[in-house]
Formats: structure tokens, C-alpha cells, sequence
């Protein structure tokens, strides 16, 4: 089902999501997707990224990043 970013923020609050079938918005911003798979493990999200899909996928972390983790894009 398809969710907004603020849905999937206040739902998932503190999870890594994995998501499909994105929409952006006017700046290039993901507004919104269906939500594949959520976990506090990123790397069973990882995992899931890595097998590939069809539709534009896209992962985050919702919240505030966990003390300690750093992201390189």
C-alpha cells in the first residue's frame, strides 16, 4: 500500500525501511512509496537492496540516526 514519507516516518520511527514503487517530488525528494520491508537490522534491509528490483527502489533510516552510525553517499 502505497504511504506517504510522513506515514512511513511516524510508522517506522527508528527502523531502517525498504522501499518501492517511489514517487518524487518537485526538488527530486522521495514523497512516498510502498514500504517492502522494515527492520531495525539494517542488514537484513541491505540484503534486500542488493537482490535487485524492478521499480525504482530507495532505503532510509527513519529517525534519528543511532549514536555512532555514519552514512557515506
Amino acid at each position: 500500500m502505497y504511504e506517504t514519507m510522513s506515514e512511513i516516518e511516524r510508522k517506522y520511527d527508528g527502523e531502517w525501511v525498504f522501499m518501492t514503487h517511489c514517487q518524487k517530488g518537485e526538488h527530486h525528494q522521495i514523497i512516498g512509496g510502498v514500504v517492502a520491508a522494515h527492520s531495525k537490522d539494517k542488514s537484513l534491509i541491505l540484503d534486500l537492496w542488493g537482490k535487485g528490483h524492478e521499480s525504482k527502489v530507495f532505503f532510509r533510516y527513519v529517525g534519528s540516526l543511532p549514536e555512532g552510525t555514519s552514512l557515506l553517499l
